[in-house]
């Protein structure tokens, strides 16, 4: 598997193989947290959309029709204490009765639905036009939700675009330059998706579903994320402000990337489950012997805590690095990372002094040798060193890919596969330490 991209926010273009572990590395500001955050919410555009495809029409438009009659404010349910007639109101009195309705409908008889929705809707004088043009974006949603309801890539395209600009809150082409392509390609089917962007919307998407594709993407950008679970569980991703008609609302509230929203959610439900998973207990086992200790969920405080001889201790008052493997442990005793669902970590030496760098290195290697694909960024020598003496430590140097990112001229960056010729990471990465050791 590899992706091929042009023009994405800081990328001119990259063509990058995705088989085991996958090591960007590069200096700072040189596309690699844009690299993962496409292939992040490309995979997940493309999960969603296989998962949606078991579910019925209802389901599928239910969400766009709530968020719509919140931004009208009419009732999302039914109140059987009230009495409602179709001359009391001129739309559908709940969003329950709204879907019941136009899905019984045929292509033509909907539309024609949706037409009238909308002349009712303009005599309406208390919505404001901001309002209005996100009304006018569910409306076409639904139109096209319903007239699709048999073509899955009518349902791929704009979930594709709005995960996308959930992760970069709408700048999305790189400057200068008018369209941006992106295709995830199978070395023996081909293209799975492929698609271009321009004028604000994904264009002449192709997809075909594959057995072989991943069912889910985690994007690790901070362990310190791990800790701050009450402040993001409040927060919203940029797809997610669109639900809330109330401007003030959205003002006053924290808004994230979808891979931190994504991320917080996933340890938020599953963190009471701490059971290990068969395959991963062995490398579990090694976290703790590295930690000197657990993380454990308690159910009087309802929290995550870190648990060693010494007693327990809050998230706070645990060290970033001990954070980095208890986020992994967490992962792992879950399966929320498995053969069939992407870890993507952000520079995890961030928070490793160099020892420990060297053992995080250790257990990524090895996760990758029972099967979990992972893409790593990184600017540390040390470790990159170390994914490197335990691919060979564990015999999966054919599983692994470098890159080494650049700037060109034009400021954009580009991606050169230097799996062959290590010694241009290292020269690069390790200059400035060079430099002042030769000071003098």
């Amino acid at each position: 598997m590899k992706i091929e991209l042009s023009n994405i926010n800081r990328i001119e273009r990259a063509s990058i193989k995705l088989n085991g572990l996958t090591v960007i590395a590069g200096e700072n500001d040189t596309g690699k947290s844009t690299l993962s955050k496409m292939i992040f919410s490309n995979i997940k555009a493309y999960a969603n959309v296989v998962n949606e495809g078991k579910i019925g029409i209802n389901k599928r438009i239910a969400p766009v029709v709530r968020q719509l009659y919140k931004r009208i404010g009419l009732p999302l349910r039914r109140n059987p204490f009230v009495y409602h007639t179709k001359s009391q109101s001129v739309f559908p009195n709940s969003a329950e009765e709204f879907i019941e309705e136009i899905i019984s409908l045929d292509n033509v008889e909907s539309k024609y639905f949706l037409e009238e929705f909308t002349s009712k809707l303009e005599s309406r004088e208390n919505i404001k036009l901001s309002t209005k043009a996100l009304i006018e974006k569910d409306l076409q949603s639904i139109e096209n939700c319903l007239t699709n309801r048999n073509d899955p890539t009518a349902f791929l395209q704009p979930k594709v675009y709005r995960l996308i600009e959930s992760e970069f809150f709408n700048k999305i082409t790189s400057m200068n330059t008018e369209q941006s392509n992106f295709a995830f390609i199978d070395d023996e089917n081909g293209s799975i998706m492929s698609y271009r962007i321009s004028d604000n919307s994904v264009k002449s998407l192709s997809y075909k579903e594959s057995f072989n594709f991943y069912k889910d993407a985690t994007y690790v950008e901070s362990p310190l994320h791990f800790q701050l679970q009450d402040v993001i569980k409040r927060a919203q991703a940029y797809m997610e402000m669109e639900s809330y008609h109330n401007d003030l609302w959205s003002i006053r509230n924290l808004m994230v990337p979808m891979h931190v929203k994504d991320f917080s959610d996933k340890i938020s439900s599953l963190a009471e489950y701490l059971d290990s998973a068969e395959f991963s207990t062995r490398i579990v086992n090694q976290i703790h012997g590295t930690t000197n200790g657990a993380f454990v969920y308690d159910k009087d405080k309802r929290r995550i805590m870190f648990k060693n001889e010494l007693g327990e201790f809050s998230l706070n008052n645990v060290a970033s690095g001990i954070k980095s493997f208890g986020v992994l442990e967490i992962l792992l005793s879950n399966e929320i990372i498995s053969p069939e669902k992407m870890l993507l970590w952000d520079e995890p030496e961030n928070h490793l002094h160099p020892q420990w760098q060297v053992y995080f290195a250790d257990v990524l290697v090895q996760l990758v040798k029972a099967g979990i694909p992972i893409v790593v960024c990184s600017h540390s020598p040390y470790f990159i060193q170390a994914i490197r003496h335990f691919s060979s430590v564990h015999s999966i140097e054919g599983a692994v890919d470098y890159y080494l990112s650049r700037i060109e001229d034009d400021g954009l960056c580009t991606f050169d596969e230097v799996t062959t010729d290590l010694n241009r990471i290292f020269s690069k990465l390790a200059k400035p330490m060079n430099d002042i050791m030769n000071f003098g």
